[in-house]
């Protein structure tokens, strides 16, 4: 049995038909968001997002230095690394207390 924030394997299920509860034998992912066992885990799912996003933010931020010569300055090199420094530390779990 395996519950992770993304996936599933070997979860147990409600037969109505049969008025009980089977395994399913299978890996799958979660159909919504409500599915998704515990408000930690729902947490846990947004702070990810929250940090692939932020990181996203920098990659563009650098893309875009390339391009245009005034984005490129001490100030804006500080505020992107603390944004990539935030990022990776909740995409890591860290920003949980874990």
């Amino acid at each position: 049995v395996s519950f992770g924030t993304f996936r599933r394997c070997s979860y147990p299920v409600r037969d109505e038909s049969r008025q009980m509860t089977v395994m399913v034998e299978q890996c799958g992912r979660y159909a919504s968001f409500q599915a998704i066992p515990s408000a930690e885990w729902r947490i846990c799912t947004v702070v990810t997002g929250l940090g692939c996003g932020l990181l996203l933010l920098v990659a563009l931020t650098a893309l875009m230095g390339c391009c245009v010569s005034e984005l490129i300055s001490r100030t804006v090199g500080r505020v992107a690394g603390g944004i990539q420094f935030l990022g990776g530390k909740y995409l890591c779990g860290e920003g949980m207390g874990e």
